[in-house]
């Protein structure tokens, strides 16, 4: 009997604390929705990175050095705008990190799908990170369906084919 009652309130407890708890449930997009979503598309190397609290979260701003554009109007440098981060400032180091947020080193490339942050001047990838695609000898890792592994010009024309599909579809509706 004392199992029995040990259960039960345990079973209560775990149920009173996930009342408390929540979870954000990211929906995979496939690539033409991610290349619709997104208002520019460039080819960048990471810079610099810094780390700002906004809104009781911890925010991670990558400097990049725009290498090429499929589309979109960019300046030469952007700062794109990731959930989590490191705080230092005090005498214990926090780092707040964020399930499926990328994270980006100094002079790793990478293909970028961004959407603009409000007026801020900032980016944000689209799909949190979905829209992020490693680029290493000038060769960028695309999604299998897009071909996999190709070249940074054979990328850009891909994206640019399924913007103008889209377009196209648009224009005969």
């Amino acid at each position: 009997m004392k199992m029995k009652w040990s259960s039960i309130l345990f079973a209560f407890a775990v149920l009173s604390l996930s009342t408390y708890s929540s979870a954000t449930t990211l929906a995979k997009m496939d690539f033409e929705d991610m290349v619709k979503a997104a208002s520019a598309c460039v080819v960048a190397e990471a810079m610099d990175v810094t780390y700002t609290q906004e809104q009781g979260g911890m925010v991670t701003l990558t400097t990049f050095k725009v290498m090429d554009t499929a589309f979109g109007d960019t300046d030469k440098t952007i700062t794109v705008r990731t959930a989590g981060g490191m705080r230092s400032n005090s005498k214990i180091q926090m780092t707040e990190v964020v399930a499926g947020a990328p994270r980006f080193f100094k002079n790793a490339q990478s293909m970028l799908l961004l959407s603009e942050h409000g007026n801020s001047g900032h980016f944000n990838i689209v799909g949190v990170s979905q829209g992020v695609f490693p680029v290493a000898n000038a060769v960028v890792s695309l999604p299998e369906s897009m071909g996999a592994n190709v070249s940074i010009d054979d990328a850009i024309s891909l994206i640019n084919e399924r913007r103008n599909t889209d377009s196209n579809s648009k224009i005969s509706q």
